[in-house]
C-alpha cells in the first residue's frame, strides 16, 4: 500500500485511518463475504497462546517473509509463507483445520500489487506461539524407527491412547500423513543409513528415533541434526512440562522432541517376597516406611539369605542377583550420590569432569568391593532370580516386564539402599539412554516438518488440547506395566520425582569402558582396591572427556 513505508508506520493518521478500511475490504473481498455458522466459535487462540508474557524466540527466516499490517487488530496472528509448505499460522496449539482452511485461502489469494508490501528484506520474525501450524497440502512425514519401538497405536492404556489421538489431530492439522518405516535389526542400522545419506547429501528420513547417546554429542559435531530451537518457541510457557534433550557440545540448543517430562527407571532392588519370608525378613517395604533401608539392612539380608545348602561348596541360593558388575557398581554410586562423570560448567571441555575420587564414590565403590570379596554374597545372572535362588536383584524398575514374561508373581520392588552419605534417601541417575526423534540436516521444510512432529508431541499437560494426559498419567502407563503392588506403585512414584544430580558416563563411552574393565571388573576380585582402580584410569578418562568435548 502506497500509504505504508517500510517500517509499516503510517504517514499521518488520515493515512492510517484509510489504511485500516482497504485492509478491511481487501479481507472481506478474500474471505468471500463467508460467515460462521450459527453458535460457531470463531476465536481459534487457545490458552497456551494467551499466556501471559511469554518470552520470544528469534527464528532465522531466510526462504520466507512476513506479511504486516499496519495496525494490529484483533487478531494478533501472523501470517508466514514457506518456500514449498504451504501457509502457515502462529495463532494456536488448538487450531482447528477448517481456521487453517480459512489461513490458507487468504494467503493464495494475495495479488502481485498486494506482494509489494510484504517486508523481504527482514532477517528474523519474532514469535510468541509454541507451535506454528503450517498447511503441508497432504505431505507424507517420514519417521524411522527400530524393530523394537511399537508404531503409535491405540492399546487401551491412557498415555498411548491419547498420543495416538495427539498424531491423529497433528495429521489433520497440518494436512499430512504420519508414515513410519520400521528397520530391522537393532538402532545400529538406523544410524547407517543415516549417516550414509548425510553424508552423500541427499533426503533419505524425516526424523529418525534414537539413543541419545548414540546421536550426542557425536551428530552435533558432525552438524548431522537440526537444532530446534531455531523452529520452535521453547521459551513458551507450554515447554515447561518437556525434557527436551539438549546438546552436550552446545547445551543452548536442543536436539530432540519428548513427550512430556522423562519418566525415570531408575535402579533398585528387586526382590523375592517368599525367599524373604522363609528367611524370616519382612517385606521390604517395611525397610523404606521405617527409614531403615540403608547399605548396613541390605548387607545383613544378603549375607543371612546366601546358602548352600548342601555343603558341596556351591551356592544354591543368593542374597544378590545383578546382570553385571557396571550395574551394581553403579547403582551404589548412585545410592551414596556420587556419580562417574559430572557437569560443573555450562559448556566446553571443563563441563564435565571424572569424579570417581570423590569421598562418596571412593565409599561407594569399597562397599561394592566388599559385597564381592569380603562377604561373597553376590551372582550374575537372571536365570537364578527366575528360578527363585535369589533373594535380591539390583537392576533397573523397567525389568519388572522381563519377570512377567519369565512368568515370576511373588516380587516387589523397592529403590536402592541409601548409602551412608545420603540420609535423606535421595538418587542419582544416568542420562542419555533414553530415546527420541531427531532430524537430520537433509530435512526438506524443516520448519513445517518439526512443527507438526511437535505438535504430535504437545499433549501432556496441554489442558488446550483434545488429546490430553499429565504427567502423573505418563509415569501410571509405565508403572502399571513394570510394578506389581500398589506399594510398589507408591514408591516408584516418589523416587520418579527425586533425581537431585545426573551422571553424564553414558555420552562418553570410552570412559565407561575404561570404567567397566578397570574399576567394576576389577574391584570385585581381588587383584586391586577399589581406590587403586579409581586412581589408575584418572588421566585417561580425563583425556577423553576432552576429546569428546573438543570442538
Amino acid at each position: 500500500m502506497l500509504l505504508v513505508n517500510k517500517k509499516g508506520y503510517a504517514h499521518n493518521k488520515i493515512a492510517k485511518i484509510l489504511s485500516i478500511i482497504i485492509v478491511v475490504l481487501m479481507s472481506l473481498s478474500i474471505l468471500g463475504g463467508c460467515k460462521p455458522k450459527e453458535g460457531e466459535n470463531t476465536d481459534t487462540k487457545s490458552p497456551a497462546s494467551t499466556s501471559s508474557s511469554p518470552a520470544k524466540t528469534t527464528v532465522k527466516s531466510a526462504e520466507k517473509t512476513t506479511v504486516k499490517s499496519p495496525e494490529k487488530t484483533d487478531d494478533k496472528r501472523e501470517t508466514m509463507t514457506n518456500s514449498t509448505a504451504g501457509t502457515v499460522s502462529t495463532s494456536s496449539l488448538n487450531q482447528t483445520p477448517a481456521a487453517i482452511g480459512a489461513e490458507s485461502e487468504k494467503q493464495d489469494s494475495i495479488t502481485p500489487d498486494e506482494e509489494q508490501d510484504v517486508e523481504t528484506g527482514s532477517e528474523s520474525a519474532e514469535i510468541s506461539d509454541p507451535i506454528k501450524i503450517f498447511d503441508l497440502k497432504g505431505r507424507v512425514i517420514k519417521l524411522l524407527i527400530s524393530q523394537d519401538i511399537e508404531k503409535p497405536q491405540a492399546t487401551g492404556d491412557k498415555f498411548a491412547d491419547e498420543g495416538f489421538k495427539a498424531l491423529k489431530e497433528a495429521e489433520e492439522l497440518f494436512n499430512c500423513k504420519f508414515e513410519f518405516e520400521v528397520i530391522a535389526g537393532n538402532f545400529d542400522t538406523i544410524y547407517k543409513n543415516v549417516e550414509a545419506s548425510i553424508l552423500a547429501g541427499v533426503y533419505y528420513v524425516d526424523s529418525f528415533r534414537a539413543v541419545r547417546n548414540s546421536v550426542l554429542p557425536k551428530y552435533e559435531k558432525l552438524g548431522f541434526i537440526l537444532p530446534l530451537n531455531d523452529y520452535i518457541n521453547f521459551d513458551h510457557p507450554l515447554w515447561d512440562n518437556y525434557d527436551n534433550y539438549t546438546g552436550i557440545l552446545y547445551p543452548d540448543k536442543i536436539y530432540s522432541l519428548n513427550m512430556g517430562k522423562d519418566v525415570f527407571s531408575h535402579i533398585g532392588v528387586w526382590y523375592n517376597i517368599s525367599v524373604l519370608e522363609k528367611e524370616g525378613y519382612p517385606d521390604l517395604h517395611d525397610y523404606v516406611d521405617q527409614n531403615n533401608w540403608n547399605w548396613d539392612t541390605f548387607l545383613d539380608i544378603a549375607i543371612n539369605t546366601t546358602h548352600d545348602f548342601d555343603g558341596n561348596g556351591t551356592i544354591d541360593q543368593w542374597g544378590i542377583g545383578t546382570d553385571s558388575e557396571d550395574i551394581l557398581g553403579r547403582s551404589l554410586l548412585y545410592s551414596n550420590m556420587a556419580v562417574i562423570i559430572e557437569n560443573v560448567g555450562s559448556s566446553g571441555a571443563g563441563s564435565y569432569v571424572y569424579n570417581l575420587q570423590s569421598s562418596q564414590a571412593m565409599k561407594s565403590m569399597q562397599f561394592f568391593s566388599d559385597l564381592y570379596n569380603t562377604y561373597r554374597v553376590v551372582t550374575h545372572g537372571q536365570d537364578k532370580m527366575r528360578k527363585s535362588s535369589t533373594a535380591m536383584y539390583v537392576s533397573s524398575a523397567w525389568y519388572g516386564i522381563n519377570w512377567r514374561n519369565a512368568g515370576l508373581t511373588n516380587l516387589g520392588f523397592v529403590q536402592i539402599p541409601n548409602g551412608p552419605d545420603n540420609p535423606e534417601g535421595k538418587i542419582a541417575t544416568a542420562k542419555g539412554g533414553g530415546h527420541s526423534f531427531f532430524f537430520p540436516v537433509t530435512l526438506q521444510d524443516p520448519e513445517a516438518v518439526i512443527n507438526a512432529v511437535a505438535y504430535w508431541h504437545a499433549y501432556v499437560e496441554n489442558p488446550a488440547r483434545s488429546a490430553y494426559v499429565t504427567y502423573n498419567d505418563k509415569l501410571m502407563s509405565s508403572a502399571l506395566q513394570w510394578m506389581y503392588t500398589q506399594r510398589d506403585i507408591d514408591n516408584y512414584l516418589k523416587y520418579c520425582e527425586c533425581i537431585p544430580k545426573c551422571d553424564y558416563i553414558n555420552y562418553f563411552k570410552e570412559v565407561s569402558k575404561l570404567v567397566i574393565n578397570n574399576v567394576f571388573k576389577k574391584a570385585s576380585t581381588t587383584s586391586t582396591t577399589a581406590s587403586s582402580a579409581i586412581a589408575s584410569i584418572k588421566d585417561q578418562a580425563a583425556d577423553i572427556i576432552e576429546q569428546v568435548m573438543s570442538k
